[in-house]
């Protein structure tokens, strides 16, 4: 029948779809979800509001701090990978927060707001020149009485660093991943 082939040409579908999201340069903030009830892949992957697995891609021309921030409640961690061309590894983690029970929390929306609360998960990270594409993973979840919620929002920006700058922070806990980022073909 036709609905058993709708179905079946539905499951045979790759896992592997991924939807890339040019990051602009230039400070802008772009949101991605988590949710494991609603992702195709029932995992905790950053996906786009259709469930897709979501992907940032960066083509930078300098030196930029890639920045990620926890949205919603508080509690909520991320890990990233970057990839540039095979090679795939591990950028980093955003920080440690106190307790992620959400029982009497606030929803912050706005990331300049959860970026300057330091009860909200956050990371930089030092990327070269070059093409990246940028993914993440919810690594611990807000929970409601003990129970992980396993759903959240976040966002990412990118910002150009000054020539002088970026020589600075290759000297600070950026440089390993200045190093990388310069390493790669």
């Amino acid at each position: 029948s036709l609905a058993a082939g709708l179905l079946a040409s539905a499951l045979s579908l790759p896992a592997t779809a991924t939807t890339l999201v040019p990051l602009a340069n230039d400070g802008a903030w772009s949101t991605f979800d988590v949710d494991a009830l609603t992702s195709l892949s029932g995992g905790l992957e950053w996906i786009d509001l259709d469930g897709v697995d979501l992907a940032f891609s960066l083509t930078l021309s300098q030196d930029s701090i890639l920045r990620v921030v926890d949205l919603g409640f508080r509690g909520d961690r991320f890990e990233l990978t970057v990839r540039a061309g095979i090679t795939t590894q591990v950028l980093g983690q955003t920080s440690a927060v106190g307790n992620p029970d959400i029982a009497s929390e606030d929803i912050v929306t706005d990331p300049d707001l959860a970026w300057a609360d330091t009860n909200y998960s956050k990371g930089s990270f030092l990327l070269g020149a070059g093409s990246w594409t940028v993914t993440g993973v919810l690594i611990q979840s807000a929970d409601f009485g003990g129970a992980p919620l396993n759903a959240t929002v976040g966002a990412a920006s990118l910002t150009a660093v000054p020539v002088p700058a970026a020589g600075l922070l290759m000297l600070g806990a950026g440089g390993f991943l200045g190093l990388f980022a310069r390493r790669r073909t």
